[in-house]
């Protein structure tokens, strides 16, 4: 028997005439379901399943754990994670408390994640314990963040002293030249020749170090730069005729 997903807009008109709009919270909404279905699972993320009540109590356990860290309503949390259930215990909780919980990509490090976490000012981080290299290359100076929970056993755990652009790569040389002629013939016919070059003394260009701390690479350049940001010698030729 095939079983198919109900359209958006028929889950929308259940939703709708279950919660009044004022009742259109999750701590209202959760609350009202585990009341409802208690027991029942609601979320199986690997090995572990919430139940309605299950989900009901970790969001407000947890969202007690925020205020009494002294998060309000309104305060950004920024959260590095993966899908792991731990990453719903945040998001419940922060909007369970009314906080954001602002979810940043795992891969983000060095100056994306300075911007990042500068830009949302996020007063708490929230980090899985993997990702604890991410913070290396970070200024704290100039963050917002007073306080960093660790999901994990990894508690070595603190900003880099250096600080944002400090990492110098070997520089590139790029000399470009294009060049352009006209060709008249008659009065309304015309030869127009041009070409362009890109790194015309072929000049190698090596990138930048390698700036994972956590790869046995951290430091290395170990390749040539390619494509038009120094990469090896193009050249172009076009001739047109125009009448």
């Amino acid at each position: 028997m095939e079983s198919r997903s109900k359209p958006a807009s028929v889950l929308r008109a259940q939703w709708s005439s279950l919660f009044a709009p004022a009742e259109r919270t999750l701590p209202a909404m959760l609350t009202r379901q585990a009341e409802r279905y208690a027991k029942k699972p609601l979320v199986n993320v690997g090995d572990t399943t919430w139940s309605y009540a299950n989900a009901c109590d970790t969001a407000a356990r947890f969202a007690a754990a925020l205020r009494g860290a002294g998060v309000k309503a309104g305060d950004r949390i920024a959260v590095i994670c993966s899908n792991r259930i731990e990453l719903l215990e945040i998001l419940f909780g922060c909007a369970w408390l009314g906080a954001v919980a602002v979810p940043i990509n795992v891969a983000s490090r060095g100056l994306q994640l300075q911007h990042i976490l500068s830009n949302c000012g996020a007063r708490l981080l929230v980090l899985e314990d993997v990702y604890a290299d991410n913070l290396a290359l970070l200024e704290a100076s100039q963050l917002a963040v007073e306080a960093i929970w660790v999901i994990g056993t990894k508690v070595d755990l603190s900003f880099g002293n250096a600080a944002v652009g400090s990492l110098v790569g070997p520089g590139t040389f790029n000399l470009s030249l294009g060049l352009s002629k006209d060709f008249q013939i008659t009065e309304r016919v015309r030869f127009k020749f041009e070409c362009s070059f890109t790194n015309l003394p072929n000049h190698i260009n090596f990138d930048d170090p390698r700036n994972n701390l956590s790869e046995g690479t951290f430091g290395q350049v170990q390749q040539a730069r390619t494509g038009d940001a120094g990469g090896n010698r193009v050249g172009q030729f076009g001739l047109r005729l125009e009448f």
